[in-house]
């Protein structure tokens, strides 16, 4: 899979700053283009440009210093996690962080000490492939319980329920995204609002395209159908096995969801 970042206190993306594809090349946020250089992957721990396959680099090698591509190597200062409070947490554990708070095109980026501001939160979108198979996947959790979203027992049949679950990282709570529906990658099913209409369950169904299969990563952190209702926890639970539904949007938790990439090893 391939993602955007977006930083939650300006709405800018993550952006290899003129499509520089060397050593050293800055990485600074910029309104979305979509290209490229705004395009990202995570493989062994490493956030790497789909530009070049460098990956995000504490320049210098210590904790503190600005973010910079450089050639994969594995070392601490290039490697980051997805953590539950929106920060992404270095392998020096600093956090990356927009200078100064800066909410402009250009802007640059850093590492430093957690504060938990706006200015350090960040949100993972994915990139809706239009053209061919994603090879990389990610994981949904629900901001109000911490669980994941998950075809119940495996089930690799239609009319599969979709619930929440506590994190196995198994293909059930795999996910990809291609012209605009959420694909299992246990069965190739796709997230589907049952009945087809605006409101109801939520199931696994072969893709067919309908409005109640698409589904859009919204700025507020919810998920859209295309029948305008959102992803929803029933009752806004949040035990294991809590059923999803599409609801009209109100706003809180239940309705709130984090997209945390697969690390392809």
């Amino acid at each position: 899979m391939a993602f955007y970042i977006q930083n939650v206190g300006s709405g800018k993306y993550l952006d290899v700053k003129d499509n520089n594809k060397g050593d050293g090349a800055e990485v600074i946020l910029f309104e979305f283009k979509g290209e490229e250089n705004q395009q990202w992957k995570y493989k062994k721990g490493m956030i790497q440009s789909k530009l070049n396959g460098k990956a995000l680099d504490i320049k210098g090698g210590s904790d503190l210093g600005q973010i910079v591509m450089w050639k994969a190597n594995g070392g601490d200062n290039q490697k980051w996690f997805f953590d539950d409070d929106f920060t992404i947490r270095s392998g020096m554990g600093t956090v990356l962080d927009v200078t100064n708070g800066n909410t402009d095109n250009y802007a640059t980026l850093q590492s430093h000490p957690k504060h938990g501001g706006a200015n350090q939160k960040f949100r993972v979108v994915p990139v809706n492939d239009e053209n061919h198979p994603q090879t990389m996947a990610f994981y949904i959790q629900n901001v109000g319980s911490g669980k994941y979203l998950d075809v119940k027992e495996n089930n690799t049949d239609e009319g599969a329920e979709v619930i929440l679950f506590e994190f196995k990282g198994e293909e059930n709570q795999q996910w990809k995204y291609k012209k605009g529906m959420i694909y299992s990658k246990l069965n190739g099913l796709v997230l589907d609002i049952k009945g087809g209409s605006e409101t109801g369950q939520i199931v696994m169904w072969k893709a067919n395209g309908g409005d109640n299969q698409k589904w859009f990563f919204d700025d507020d952190f919810t998920i859209r159908s295309g029948l305008g209702t959102v992803l929803d926890v029933s009752n806004a639970a949040r035990d294991n096995l809590s059923p999803l539904q599409a609801y009209p949007k109100h706003g809180e938790d239940n309705q709130k969801f984090r997209v945390v990439p697969v690390d392809d090893d």
